[in-house]
C-alpha cells in the first residue's frame, strides 16, 4: 500500500502560497511512484525546471511522516540552500545543515535523528565528516 495515494491532495494539504498544484509530469510520476515505493533504489529523471525538487520533497515528507529519518543531499551549498527554501515554501519541517558538525545546531541534529525534520545538506556534510550526522533511513540525492 502506498504511503500517499493522492499526491495532488497531499500538496494541497500544505497550503503553500508558492506550490498550489502539481504539473502534469509531476502528477504522472508521483502516480506511478507507489509501485516503486519499496524498491531500494529509484531514480527520477526530468528536464531542468520540470519540478524534480518538488517531487523529491513530497516523497521525502511522506516518508518522514511514516517514521523515517530523511536526508536530502545536493551537489553544493547553493543547491542545498535552494532546496531548503523550497521546503520552507511548502511548510515542510526541514533543517539546513552546513559546515562542520560543530557548526550544525544540536537541536537540528536531534530533530533529524527523531524524524521531526528533513536534513538538507551538500554531499560533503553527509559523507566526509566521520559522519556529521547519523545515516538516513531514506536518502534523496538531488543533482
Amino acid at each position: 500500500m502506498a504511503l500517499i495515494d493522492d499526491y495532488s491532495a497531499f500538496l494541497t494539504s500544505f497550503q503553500s502560497a508558492k506550490f498550489k498544484a502539481l504539473r502534469l509530469a509531476q502528477k504522472h510520476l508521483l502516480g506511478k511512484y507507489g509501485a516503486f515505493e519499496t524498491t531500494e533504489d529509484v531514480a527520477i529523471e526530468l528536464p531542468t525546471g520540470a519540478g524534480k525538487t518538488l517531487i523529491a520533497l513530497l516523497i521525502a515528507e511522506a516518508k518522514r511522516r511514516n517514521g523515517s529519518k530523511i536526508a536530502v543531499l545536493s551537489a553544493n551549498k547553493t543547491l542545498a540552500r535552494q532546496m531548503y527554501q523550497e521546503a520552507q515554501a511548502l511548510n515542510i519541517p526541514a533543517a539546513l545543515m552546513e559546515g562542520r558538525r560543530s557548526d550544525i545546531p544540536a537541536a537540528d541534529i536531534r530533530a533529524y535523528q527523531r524524524g521531526q525534520k528533513i536534513a538538507i545538506m551538500n554531499y560533503w556534510v553527509y559523507f566526509n565528516q566521520k559522519p556529521a550526522i547519523d545515516p538516513a533511513d531514506f536518502l534523496v540525492m538531488d543533482d
